[in-house]
């Protein structure tokens, strides 16, 4: 069940899914095509945790290989500090953890695998900061991308062959 943005913590979290699904390269990477493309890109951006599972228990592999690829946004540190009276200003950092599932034409070519990665990843940083400020998006002043780190379906939970990063992006205001 989607519960709405209501208070500063989760608008600004809501303004980063916005920004996301207008992203062009995040668009592209996830498929999203025609005159729903926002709301496609939309779908494939998660709070917190994946969606629970169709029989509410554990999610099979092959509903878990559906939600790829995806974006998960949280927040890991948040501030809000008195500008005036009655205001304040909101900056912290927010989590979005990026999951591909790698195309088999590439699968068996770690170099190639990074690489596409990096230059999605890097379409997506440019986006963001493109659109940074803008009426309903996120306030960017920095965004780190955490090591990216390939999961193999022999591992725990068998998501298929899927590459993953995080990134940190430190926000002002709502």
């Amino acid at each position: 069940m989607m519960i709405a943005a209501s208070g500063c913590i989760t608008l600004v979290e809501e303004n980063l899914k916005k920004s996301l699904a207008a992203s062009s390269t995040f668009r592209t990477w996830i498929g999203a095509t025609g005159d729903d493309a926002n709301d496609q890109a939309r779908s494939r951006i998660h709070f917190d945790e994946w969606p629970p599972p169709s029989d509410g228990n554990a999610h099979t592999s092959a509903e878990m290989r559906a939600l790829l690829p995806s974006a998960i946004v949280d927040t890991e540190d948040f501030t809000a500090t008195e500008s005036a009276v009655g205001e304040h200003d909101n900056s912290g950092f927010l989590r979005v953890k990026l999951e591909w599932d790698i195309p088999e034409r590439i699968l068996n070519d770690p170099g190639a695998i990074a690489r596409e990665f990096k230059n999605i990843i890097g379409g997506i940083i440019d986006d963001l900061f493109a659109m940074s400020g803008t009426a309903e998006r996120l306030s960017i002043r920095q965004i780190r991308m955490e090591r990216p780190d390939r999961t193999h379906p022999t591992e725990e939970c068998d998501l298929g062959d899927v590459f993953c990063t995080k990134l940190i992006i430190e926000h002002y205001g709502i």
